[in-house]
């Protein structure tokens, strides 16, 4: 009796540990595959210029731009205002060769 009640217990165990194994192995696969977008969506959203999908024309990230919100003229990253901190706002902004609108990378 003593020996099938340890044997039952090591075939839980075994079956929990298994489990765990696995649950831990989705969990990290999932968070792998979120951090790589992540950095993916913030390589581009960094970079210098954005590529207009329709006219090719290269899209300055940083520079001169004017807030929506505040109406601040300032020099800086255009996805984000430098005088009011607006950042919900700032969503799209046309492309200067063909007016197309461009998306922030990072949303």
């Amino acid at each position: 009796m003593k020996r099938l009640r340890l044997f039952l217990w090591l075939i839980i165990a075994v079956a929990t540990l298994a489990m765990g194994w696995v649950v831990g192995l989705v969990a990290i696969g999932a968070w792998s595959l979120g951090a790589l977008s992540a950095f993916r969506k913030a390589r581009h959203a960094l970079a210098p210029t954005l590529t207009c999908p329709a006219c090719a024309h290269q899209v300055p990230q940083y520079g001169r731009f004017s807030c929506p919100t505040c109406k601040a003229v300032s020099t800086g990253w255009a996805w984000s205002c430098a005088i009011c901190g607006e950042r919900e706002a700032l969503l799209f902004m046309p492309c200067p060769g063909c007016g197309h609108a461009l998306r922030n990378p990072l949303v």
